[in-house]
């Protein structure tokens, strides 16, 4: 995919992956068996594959490392929003549907709507988004000159992109290990959260109320997300692993307080404090990534290689959480997950070439 949007252009390449995500969601809707499923699903995930590691590729065209990590959380504080608005916008949707259809599925209307929604934005973002930064009207001569300069100042070695010599990098399996063992919680979290909260709940409150509890969490997201990259961008590069620590801290802080509690109010709290540093470390995380990356000659593999080979677990993380029989354990399996992940992340920055120091 990545190397598809370098000869199409990220723009044009990544509108059309919005666009067809967005329609391939629209096609859940028409699903009549397991057979069908499964192939609109498999579709849906071709499209959104590339999506995010070409958006990084993207962005990484307009921004100097040290303005990397910080860029990209406000990106990625999207989809925070969004899934704190998930619950309360499905829930609408529903009662919008059973009211006007009656007779129509409502899940059937939920992806169709929003996969809807996203193949219209997918067509905004070509009309719309700049291609490089001379297109960026917000920006007079004199700052496109400058952010030119420091986007260009990070050289990339010559000669032709190789991936079978990227994929023998040490750092590029040390950042995908540390980023499939980072995605149990991360996915457990997003898949469990509005599971885990009925639980906490044991019943007392109506689905429609789960919705509206399970969006709790994302505000400590949002604001983990951003306060820790501004922080990380504040201090220098070679803070940048100090904060994905510190980040990871947070994760594992936040997972065993809502293993250990019985109260309900800690253990909401737990999940957004969990929340908060499962997303905070997305900045200064992907920046380190970024870094390391433009220092091969494949960027665009390498950070597709790290995103692709680490999101395997989200396919594990949902499994894993169900196998246990209280919650309290998926909670301590999480915050165990948290740990182990920095360590293996000081295996990237042992090896860095490009000089992932930290202090």
């Amino acid at each position: 995919s990545n190397r598809l949007l370098t000869r199409f252009g990220g723009v044009s390449w990544i509108s059309f992956l919005a666009v067809s995500w967005g329609l391939s969601t629209c096609g859940m809707a028409l699903i009549t068996g397991e057979w069908s499923f499964y192939s609109v699903r498999a579709t849906l995930g071709f499209f959104e594959a590339g999506f995010f590691p070409g958006t990084m590729v993207y962005l990484r065209s307009f921004f100097a490392t040290e303005d990397f990590g910080f860029a990209y959380s406000v990106v990625m504080s999207a989809t925070c929003l969004a899934l704190m608005s998930g619950g309360p916008v499905i829930a609408g949707i529903e009662a919008l549907s059973t009211k006007f259809a009656p007779d129509f599925d409502t899940w059937r209307t939920c992806f169709i709507v929003q996969g809807g929604a996203a193949a219209f934005v997918g067509v905004l973002l070509y009309v719309f988004q700049p291609r490089d930064i001379q297109s960026c009207k917000s920006l007079t001569p004199l700052e496109k000159t400058l952010v030119t300069r420091q986007v260009n100042s990070v050289k990339e070695p010559p000669g032709e992109p190789n991936l079978r010599e990227v994929m023998s990098l040490s750092t590029l399996w040390y950042f995908s290990i540390h980023w499939l063992v980072f995605s149990l919680p991360y996915w457990g979290f997003i898949y469990w959260t509005p599971k885990i909260i009925d639980e906490i709940e044991a019943g007392s409150v109506s689905s429609t109320a789960v919705l509206f509890l399970s969006s709790i969490p994302y505000t400590g997201a949002v604001m983990g997300n951003l306060t820790i990259a501004r922080l990380a961008e504040k201090y220098g590069p070679s803070t940048r692993f100090s904060f994905v620590g510190f980040a990871m801290f947070l994760a594992a802080f936040g997972f065993f307080l809502g293993a250990v509690s019985s109260s309900k109010t800690s253990k909401l709290a737990g999940l957004t404090i969990a929340g908060a540093g499962l997303w905070g470390s997305y900045g200064p995380l992907w920046s380190m990534i970024s870094q390391e990356a433009s220092s091969t000659t494949d960027k665009g593999s390498y950070m597709a290689a790290v995103n692709g080979i680490g999101t395997i677990g989200g396919f594990i993380g949902p499994y894993v959480v169900s196998a246990f029989d209280a919650r309290a354990e998926s909670f301590a399996f999480f915050s165990g997950c948290a740990a182990l992940s920095m360590l293996i992340l000081a295996g990237a920055v042992k090896d860095s070439k490009s000089g992932l120091g930290f202090k």
